[in-house]
């Protein structure tokens, strides 16, 4: 929903459809549901997550928040993976995890966690020790493998898993 007027006396919302200033606008008048005197309304946030030459010259973790300017966040970040775990049996419980194409538009309600990884090297190379001819792998089955970079970078998998509470349906 996107707010077209505010009328602070009455603490009226308003959501025409049509243009909005900023685009895209209402389809539909209608929410399709009456909310109560609890409800809240927040802003949309978008935040947008990639890997990026960064200021030191090597690859960096970015995020683009709401459509703004690209902010370096963590230098060293060579790779990044997302699978989302997919509830198919009504459990609340990830049956299996799924890249994002994978899920389809119509089954997003259906994913209860998120696994994460991030493939981290270091900045400076170190001439002192054997060249880094190992391959990493990024949450194995429906991951990705990174081959080796045979350098002198030491790297270094970090994964996590979030689970997704408070879901609306």
């Amino acid at each position: 929903m996107q707010m077209t007027e505010i009328q602070d006396s009455s603490l009226h919302l308003q959501h025409n459809t049509g243009d909005a200033d900023p685009a895209p606008g209402n389809a539909t008048k209608d929410l399709q549901k009456r909310y109560g005197p609890d409800a809240q309304i927040v802003n949309f946030v978008s935040r947008r997550y990639y890997i990026g030459n960064g200021s030191g010259n090597g690859p960096s973790l970015y995020r683009v928040h709401n459509g703004g300017a690209p902010m370096e966040l963590i230098e060293g970040v060579e790779q990044m993976q997302i699978l989302y775990g997919m509830d198919t049996s009504g459990d609340q419980v990830a049956d299996t995890y799924v890249n994002a194409a994978d899920v389809g538009a119509a089954n997003w309600i259906n994913v209860v966690s998120v696994r994460l990884a991030l493939l981290m090297r270091t900045s400076d190379q170190n001439n002192q020790i054997e060249p880094d001819t190992k391959s990493h792998s990024l949450l194995g089955a429906g991951g990705v493998t990174v081959a080796a970079a045979n350098d002198y970078h030491r790297r270094r998998v970090f994964t996590t898993t979030i689970q997704i509470r408070n879901r609306g349906n």
